[in-house]
């Protein structure tokens, strides 16, 4: 009988917590302090990027977002491999961060992983919906393995979504299974 109390009470405790904000998301509390960093990733400063999330990572070496920025700026700068390492860092810290996953999966892609590419591609999708990049990449690889229809799918959906990437492959969808090299 006390048990099932006990439970009761950490179940009331546990909604209370979610349910008035206590929770604390560690990924969007980093997007505000470390903003210098994103507006150099977004400024396509990707050494000075680097730097400034090596040593966040040297100070709290549990950042998902450090990992995640760290590796995207790897991607950009074509170190495939080492955006890999990032991204699968990041998200062991936290498993719902969907740009790591896209940008794991466009390494995977480009290291023509194709299996291995789709799923992250996939992870990145169910965990952000409305990422229309995330089905715009899943897409292509889905042409480039003869999954036309799906595809298709996906392109349709990241156009909807306004990428616009995605309508002119869609428009030359037809029997090419190269589009992504000509991106």
């Amino acid at each position: 009988m006390e048990s099932f109390v006990l439970f009761l009470l950490l179940l009331l405790y546990v909604f209370l917590r979610v349910a008035f904000g206590k929770v604390k998301d560690k990924t969007a509390d980093d997007r505000v302090t470390y903003r210098a960093g994103l507006d150099l990733v977004k400024q396509k400063q990707y050494d000075e990027a680097i730097a400034y999330f090596d040593k966040i990572i040297g100070k709290d070496n549990r950042s998902a977002l450090a990992y995640a920025m760290r590796g995207k700026c790897r991607l950009l700068q074509g170190d495939l491999l080492d955006a890999i390492v990032d991204c699968n860092r990041a998200t062991s810290f936290d498993h719902c961060l969907a740009e790591a996953y896209l940008d794991k999966g466009i390494a995977l892609f480009r290291l023509k992983q194709f299996t291995e590419a789709y799923l992250e591609f996939d992870k990145a999708v169910w965990y952000r919906k409305d990422n229309a990049e995330a089905y715009r990449w899943r897409g292509i690889l889905c042409q480039q393995l003869g999954m036309d229809e799906k595809a298709r799918q996906d392109l349709e959906k990241a156009t909807r979504l306004g990428d616009e990437h995605a309508g002119y492959y869609l428009l030359h969808m037809g029997g090419n299974r190269n589009l992504a090299e000509k991106k």
